[in-house]
């Protein structure tokens, strides 16, 4: 994700996150001092300028990740009908069993739509199009690139992929 450069975060990234978040609402006891307890200011700087910020080097992109975090890290978050997007297809679900989180996992998209990272619908014609760059240019990489009349045909290389 990133608005001018391309930035590829670490699933460490997130244990840390969740770490913090975890230590956070341990030490804050909450749900017994209230919500003003969790001091969501303090996750949203060290989940956007520490963790996922640190490797963020362009200041729009900077920008543009640090709204997405304070959208997650907010005391709005607390009410049940808080929703990340305006469609409402992504929010956190209600207390409940594991098998209750388990199930709303399997009704979430399999593709992320790019409102979920509060981008535009055309965000997905801009990755449809990268990728096939992408693709047409290795299947382009296999051609050969002068005749001889040994090995195999580029038809039989792409084939054989």
């Amino acid at each position: 994700l990133g608005w001018n450069i391309p930035y590829e975060f670490s699933e460490m990234d997130l244990v840390i996150s969740r770490q913090q978040l975890r230590i956070f609402v341990d030490e804050c006891n909450w749900p017994e001092r209230g919500d003003k307890a969790i001091p969501f200011v303090a996750l949203a700087y060290l989940a956007g300028e520490c963790n996922y910020g640190g490797r963020v080097t362009d200041d729009k992109d900077r920008r543009c990740l640090n709204t997405i975090i304070k959208d997650i890290y907010t005391i709005d978050i607390l009410r049940d009908d808080y929703k990340f997007t305006a469609s409402g297809k992504y929010y956190a679900p209600p207390e409940g069993k594991v098998s209750d989180y388990i199930e709303f996992i399997r009704g979430l998209p399999l593709n992320d739509y790019p409102e979920v990272f509060e981008l535009h619908d055309n965000a997905n014609i801009t990755s449809a199009v990268s990728e096939t760059m992408a693709l047409l240019n290795t299947t382009l990489s296999l051609q050969t690139r002068a005749a001889s009349g040994e090995g195999m045909s580029w038809d039989d290389t792409v084939n054989s992929l």
